[in-house]
């Protein structure tokens, strides 16, 4: 089967839902497991960065609370600091904020143009 960008979506939204119901658990970890196959299959970077910070994040909160081991939670660390590094540092995928927010060919100006601002 190929993964979708949707589908990874769909599986985080469905690990969000299941920790919100019940916190985290078995049904929130085999959501976000099958979210970063999926992101690795599609071969998505900000995608996966997405599924494995996420997948961390809850092996963080069970090691901790549990009181395990961090060894794993460590090297999931270290792919999710390596995947993010390799996403900034890639002119193709990357544009800084001043890129992004300025006047575009037939498109809108920045959004806080023609808004008042408050005055301290």
């Amino acid at each position: 089967m190929v993964s979708t960008p949707g589908e990874v979506d769909r599986l985080l939204d469905a690990a969000d839902e299941s920790t919100a119901r019940s916190g985290l658990g078995p049904d929130t970890e085999a959501a976000v497991g099958r979210a970063v196959a999926a992101a690795r299959e599609l071969a998505d970077p900000g995608r996966l960065l997405h599924a494995l910070g996420r997948a961390t994040l809850n092996l963080a909160l069970a090691r901790f609370a549990d009181g395990g081991d961090l060894t794993e939670v460590r090297d999931r660390a270290e792919e999710v600091v390596t995947l993010a590094g390799g996403l900034l540092t890639d002119p193709d995928r990357y544009r800084n904020a001043g890129q992004c927010s300025g006047l575009q060919a037939g498109g809108e100006g920045p959004r806080w143009e023609g808004q008042a601002r408050a005055v301290p």
